[in-house]
């Protein structure tokens, strides 16, 4: 890991702080500093409380923020949009994780990370399946395969199990199918080169809320790809299929979830050994990312305009 990354500041006490603080202390060792408004989350979590001897207790996130010179902001889009204008003015703060969605909408995506550029700030955002294992795999298939690819991914979402009242059911808050969990497959369809949508819908059965999406992705000298993604259903599966030339229908991957499950992760989160290989890719030059986040934000545009919004009784 670079030398010049010292201390990391987290923003989130969910997924920043079950999901992220391991991995950072995975992969440097020591220097988080938090908020003391954290404290009892870290102390009451048997996964997390072993990680307290690396933590800097401060007062507030403000006085965290400005002693650090990384940071992860893992809050609701809204407040994460709001949160960075404050940080791209902080000199001190020299790298920066996001969680995904980065903005409640495309555009305000765009504008963030335009302005992060413009800032010269090294930053990387959370779309961890393109360091998924299966993520090779899928690269070889379009580069190998002539015929059409399918994706599917379905599971129950928590805020549905749960009948949990949460922005993450939301689409104009930059929740719901597409915009938090589709955008994971926005993000590896444009890392492997797609730029064209085919068609786009989106069905929900309450306004606003849209549960399930299904597309079709195109690109210059790639196999036709169809996604379908549902979190209100009653099977967990992420598949990876396709028709052969002779027209018959192949699964070249099978599993319950997207997530890394391979490593030995004892009792933390699945995602953490992949929130690693994320905060690893600061060792490279940032060149290919700011091109990679346009070119998500462009595919991530293109779905929006083309997505047709059924209702469904």
């Amino acid at each position: 890991m670079s030398s010049n990354i010292e201390t990391f500041a987290i923003v989130g006490a969910g997924f920043g702080l079950y999901g992220y603080l391991p991995a950072l202390v995975r992969v440097l060792g020591a220097g988080l500093i938090l908020p003391e408004k954290y404290r009892g989350i870290i102390s009451s979590r048997r996964e997390l409380k072993q990680f307290d001897r690396h933590i800097d207790w401060q007062p507030s996130i403000a006085v965290a923020l400005k002693k650090a010179t990384g940071v992860v902001i893992a809050i609701p889009p809204k407040a994460q949009l709001e949160l960075m204008q404050e940080i791209l003015s902080l000199e001190n703060i020299k790298k920066i994780i996001i969680e995904k969605p980065v903005a409640p909408n495309v555009d305000d995506a765009t504008q963030l990370v335009e302005g992060i550029v413009l800032k010269s700030k090294k930053f990387r955002v959370g779309y961890t399946f393109i360091y998924s294992d299966w993520y090779p795999l899928l690269r070889e298939l379009i580069a190998n395969h002539p015929c059409k690819l399918k994706i599917i991914w379905r599971f129950k979402a928590d805020h549905i199990v749960t009948c949990k009242e949460t922005w993450k059911r939301y689409h104009s808050l930059g929740g719901g199918v597409l915009r938090f969990y589709g955008i994971h497959l926005i993000a590896v369809l444009a890392s492997l080169g797609y730029e064209i949508v085919i068609n786009s819908a989106l069905k929900e059965n309450i306004r606003d809320q849209p549960s399930s999406w299904e597309a079709l992705f195109s690109g210059k000298n790639l196999p036709r790809c169809e996604v379908s993604v549902s979190i209100n259903s009653d099977r967990n599966d992420f598949l990876i299929e396709g028709v052969d030339k002779d027209n018959r229908q192949r699964t070249f991957y099978s599993a319950g979830t997207p997530f890394f499950l391979s490593k030995n992760t004892g009792d933390q989160d699945v995602r953490v050994p992949i929130l690693e290989g994320l905060i690893k890719t600061f060792e490279f030059d940032d060149f290919e990312y700011i091109s990679l986040y346009r070119s998500i934000n462009n595919l991530w545009k293109k779905v929006e305009l083309s997505s047709e919004i059924q209702v469904v009784k």
